[in-house]
């Protein structure tokens, strides 16, 4: 549930006390069970903000907190990519996009990871076997498919273990890979 009060100086202060809901942390509005929407959509336009690290970090709340409704904004953000190719690595500036070269969408694939569903698991799988999107976005996407943890991932996730040019792409695919398959053996006995 939340509550939401007003300070002193009049400004509104909205207090999250997350509730488990399907193996994960989700606000609730009170006697619903229903996410608090009035907090996603507080939410959804902070995706926007100049400060990557807000960007990054609103993204991963609204992942926990399973609201679907984020979805389209933030797979909108992950195709937009990078202004600088791929091979760059060196990172300053980071926190308000000075630097042409600072990686963050990755982020955004860990939170579609958390969203869960059949949407954010074809939007994983497509960023993820895309050998044209960066790497960060690639590495994001196989662990958001973990977080998933689909069976129907297991062919898309097969693929990349065997053909992404980073190694440690390659691997983390097939250790999700072999997590779900794990999962699934456990699941039938």
């Amino acid at each position: 549930a939340s509550s939401l009060s007003t300070t002193e100086s009049g400004r509104a202060d909205l207090e999250v006390r997350p509730t488990r809901f399907s193996g994960a942390m989700r606000a609730k509005s009170p006697g619903t069970g229903e996410p608090e929407l009035e907090l996603v959509r507080r939410l959804i336009p902070l995706l926007r903000h100049p400060a990557v690290v807000v960007r990054v970090y609103v993204a991963l709340a609204l992942g926990r907190l399973r609201a679907h409704e984020a979805l389209p904004a933030i797979v909108e953000m992950i195709r937009e990519g990078y202004s600088f190719s791929d091979s760059v690595a060196l990172a300053s500036g980071k926190h308000f996009e000075q630097s042409q070269n600072v990686r963050w969408r990755g982020f955004l694939c860990l939170a579609l990871g958390r969203l869960g569903g059949d949407d954010a698991r074809k939007a994983l799988e497509e960023f993820a076997t895309d050998s044209k999107q960066p790497r960060d976005i690639r590495y994001g996407s196989v662990v958001g498919l973990g977080f998933v943890g689909s069976p129907n991932s297991l062919p898309a996730l097969e693929r990349i273990a065997a053909e992404d040019i980073i190694w440690l792409v390659r691997d983390e695919a097939r250790q999700v890979a072999r997590k779900i398959q794990l999962t699934r053996l456990e699941t039938r006995r």
